[in-house]
């Protein structure tokens, strides 16, 4: 995907527009636990149960040896969901698109991924892993094979989740998808000073900013889409806001934090 830096502006004491890069406040960061316990020692031929399981599993049938399985390796489990806090601080919040059940009286398209999504995340990849090692047989030691992958495939599922649904948009900070599509402010009246300031500008230059910042295309899906160059949408944008914020600074710093928020 094409990286592109648009302009931010403010104005100085002496009344000028200047360009200034926008501070970010840091979240407050959290260590990762100490793994101390894999299982609970318990089961005695893990490697049988999970032949059984493999074997259920072709008649679609998880079975109570998978309970067992989860029983057994409940220390790890736990462990994996206590790392919460710690994931939220090296990887961020992520939002997942609501149900159309859930949709009713609802703005946003999206919603917050909570802590509960979170441990049914880390059953999923748990059983996941066990069907992995059973249809492997080259696998030996599954106590060795869980305690390295569970965490780290926990970690790789949980990235999947920020990366959108249809893949003409453009990945962005996790807020920006407590929203709709198209992009609608919280505020009607924002929405009403942003459309009336975009019907002002430039057909392109308007057309490039409600695909980009409203509908999070990237330039190659926007490129496709009005049949320009991505460096010509570069500039179009450019030159886009740069005439929103001479007309109408609230609707630009409106439009600018979408990406930010």
């Amino acid at each position: 995907m094409t990286e592109i830096k648009l302009p931010h502006f403010r104005v100085s004491d002496q009344g000028e527009a200047v360009l200034e890069d926008s501070p970010i406040a840091m979240p407050q960061v959290y260590d990762q636990p100490k793994l101390v316990q894999v299982c609970q020692g318990r089961l005695r031929h893990t490697e049988a149960v999970i032949a059984q399981i493999l074997r259920n599993s072709y008649h679609g049938v998880k079975g109570a040896e998978m309970q067992q399985l989860s029983n057994e390796f409940a220390p790890l489990i736990q462990w994996a969901q206590s790392c919460w806090d710690y994931l939220l601080t090296v990887k961020g919040c992520r939002f997942v698109p609501r149900h159309s059940s859930d949709r009713l009286a609802i703005r946003g398209d999206y919603r917050a991924f909570l802590e509960k999504d979170f441990h049914k995340l880390i059953n999923r990849v748990f059983q996941e892993q066990v069907l992995f090692f059973a249809q492997n047989p080259h696998l030996e030691d599954f106590h060795f094979w869980i305690r390295t992958q569970l965490w780290s495939k926990v970690v790789e599922e949980y990235c999947l989740l920020s990366k959108p649904q249809d893949d003409r948009q453009r990945h962005l900070t996790g807020y920006s998808y407590l929203r709709c599509v198209p992009y609608n402010f919280l505020n009607p009246l924002h929405n009403s000073i942003v459309n009336k300031a975009l019907s002002k500008l430039p057909a392109d230059e308007a057309t490039c900013i409600r695909f980009y910042f409203m509908h999070f295309f990237t330039l190659e899906a926007l490129a496709k889409n009005t049949g320009k160059a991505p460096q010509k949408l570069h500039m179009l944008l450019v030159s886009g806001l740069t005439h929103l914020w001479t007309d109408n600074p609230l609707a630009y710093s409106l439009i600018r934090q979408i990406e930010r928020y």
